[in-house]
């Protein structure tokens, strides 16, 4: 079926939506490519359209995603979707549905582990079928923590030989960034209306990935990077069991497809990440913190009401100044598995980002991923048989160069241990 324009971005008056806009409209490539966009309000698009001093011809589409027919009309005009429309348990599934139906690729920031779970069910399978690639999670959840084990991975066996196998890998988020309302309310729908069963499946190892392997580390009070000095130490980090889940889907995917045997994890892989703090004693009081918030959130009511009325409700974006003064450092450490013939070895990645990393950054990779769709060719195996995967398994190299290209991400990845 012919499409009438590259890339649609649903949600576009949306907070995230209009930074990815005002990227698309400013890109280095933007004459190679054609976008449009589509919201709830007319008025709104219009005064979208004003703000950024957007090309007239630029279509956009009034669309409510609880029409199933107005997405399905919506999804045929575009070679790829960049969705962010969230609560994506709430709004997202008939968007996929229409993509994986009508072969036509998509992407969006989701964070949702257990809606993931659900269209890797109930559409990959569909998707797969029809040629369209499904990418969830194409933001700061989860693009950065699976790119820097990706790197790890590949530095080693640059180093060791394409048989190497990855050991244990941990992540430390470095980060000054902000917070936006559609989080937030992501965050309450996430705890109020998805059922706690569901989600406690979906936390579970290997939950979304199409491998079994070993299993993860538990969490702990305090966390410390191994294999480097100065030490880096660190805290719970609310983000990183979904990050977690997309990491090891990755190497699911990577694992199971033969055409990328010398990309192969192995069964011994492991993950775990955590937020780095000044010292361990601020670490200790930010795990606690996190899990006395978490337990008393997802326990009571009173909490709830609190949350939505005085954080949810009360909460005001980002400015773009504060956004563009934010950043992320990435540091990761992966060792391999040692062998008869090969002793272990650790591979450290430095992936730094300018920006705010939740948002403005989160933005660009978005954006990137689509655009990384629009030339098939150059696609991973796993990319080229589409369905419902990772940004990392499908995208490859290819994200990696697009991003460094975009001069807000900078990687590292280096043998930290000598050879014998």
């Amino acid at each position: 079926m012919p499409h009438g324009t590259d890339i649609l971005v649903l949600g576009a008056t949306g907070f995230t939506g209009q930074l990815v806009t005002k990227y698309l409209n400013e890109h280095r490539d933007r004459t190679s490519f054609t976008f449009a966009l589509a919201a709830r309000s007319k008025s709104k698009l219009s005064a979208l359209a004003e703000s950024l001093q957007l090309n007239a011809q630029i279509p956009m589409l009034v669309v409510d995603v609880t029409k199933e027919d107005q997405v399905d009309d919506a999804v045929k005009t575009a070679r790829i979707i960049i969705n962010t429309v969230g609560p994506y348990c709430t709004w997202g599934t008939p968007v996929v549905r229409a993509c994986a139906r009508n072969g036509v690729h998509y992407v969006d920031l989701t964070g949702e582990t257990a809606w993931i779970k659900d269209i890797i069910e109930q559409f990959d399978l569909l998707a797969s079928k029809n040629g369209a690639v499904i990418i969830p999670s194409c933001g700061y959840d989860s693009i950065p923590s699976d790119l820097s084990a990706y790197l790890s991975i590949k530095t080693l066996k640059a180093r060791l030989g394409p048989d190497t196998e990855a050991g244990e890998s941990v992540t430390s988020h470095r980060l000054k960034g902000g917070i936006s309302f559609g989080t937030l309310s992501t965050i309450y729908t996430y705890i109020t209306e998805v059922p706690r069963p569901k989600i406690i499946a979906a936390s579970r190892d290997h939950s979304i990935s199409p491998a079994s392997g070993a299993k993860s580390p538990r969490h702990k009070l305090v966390y410390s990077m191994p294999h480097i000095t100065p030490r880096i130490t660190g805290g719970f980090f609310l983000m990183s069991g979904a990050n977690r889940s997309i990491v090891l889907r990755t190497r699911g995917l990577i694992d199971v497809t033969p055409s990328m045997k010398d990309l192969h994890y192995g069964p011994k892989f492991t993950y775990e990440e955590f937020l780095a703090t000044s010292n361990q004693l601020t670490g200790m009081l930010l795990s606690v913190f996190m899990f006395s918030f978490g337990l008393f959130l997802s326990s009571s009511k009173i909490a709830q009401w609190l949350f939505k009325h005085f954080v949810v409700d009360t909460h005001s974006n980002p400015t773009y100044e504060t956004m563009q003064k934010n950043f992320l450092k990435l540091t990761n450490v992966t060792s391999s598995v040692a062998t008869s013939a090969k002793p272990e070895m650790t591979a450290k990645t430095i992936i730094k980002i300018r920006g705010d990393p939740g948002y403005l950054c989160t933005s660009v990779m978005l954006a990137e991923s689509a655009l990384a769709l629009l030339d098939t060719s150059k696609l991973t195996p796993i990319g080229k048989q589409g369905g419902v995967l990772t940004a990392v398994s499908a995208l490859g190299d290819e994200l990696v160069t697009r991003l460094d290209n975009s001069g807000r991400f900078q990687f590292e990845s280096s043998i930290i241990t000598p050879e014998p």
